[in-house]
Parts: C-alpha cells; sequence; structure tokens
C-alpha cells in the first residue's frame, strides 16, 4: 500500500510541474504578445514556438526557478536566532 501512495505523490508532483510549466508557457506567450501589440505597436505575429499560445522558455525558466528556491527552502535553519 506504501508503494501505491509513494507512486501517487511522484505522479500528481509531475502533474504539478507540468501544470506550472504549460501556465508559465502561456503567460509568457501572452506578455509577448501584449508587449508586441500594445506597447510597440508593430502587429501580432505568433512568437511562439510550438503549435498554440506557448513560449517554453518561459516554462522551463519558472521550473528552473521554482527548482533552485524550492532547494533553498528546504535547507535546515539553524535553531538559534539572531539576537
Amino acid at each position: 500500500m506504501s508503494k501505491q501512495i509513494t507512486d501517487n505523490g511522484k505522479l500528481q508532483s509531475v502533474q504539478k510541474y507540468f501544470l506550472i510549466f504549460i501556465m508559465y508557457a502561456m503567460l509568457g506567450w501572452i506578455y509577448e504578445v501584449v508587449l508586441e501589440v500594445f506597447i510597440y505597436r508593430w502587429g501580432f505575429t505568433n512568437r511562439g514556438v510550438l503549435f498554440g499560445p506557448y513560449c517554453p522558455v518561459y516554462g522551463v525558466g519558472a521550473l528552473a526557478f521554482l527548482f533552485t528556491v524550492s532547494k533553498l527552502i528546504r535547507k535546515k535553519k539553524p535553531d538559534e536566532t539572531w539576537k
């Protein structure tokens, strides 16, 4: 039973990271399109590499940041407080 729980936890982690990747890839695409159309007034061109509204570089950057920060957060803090 514990193997099923750990496999389910790993699956949920992979799903969570995939959703974070997709969300930031789409937000990055929206950001670039808004800059291009409304700020610089160049007109619309699809800035994504994939079919659909995705810029995977933003998704990869968000995951790299998340993994880096989570390792720093997980480090144990000293018990003593600064006085």
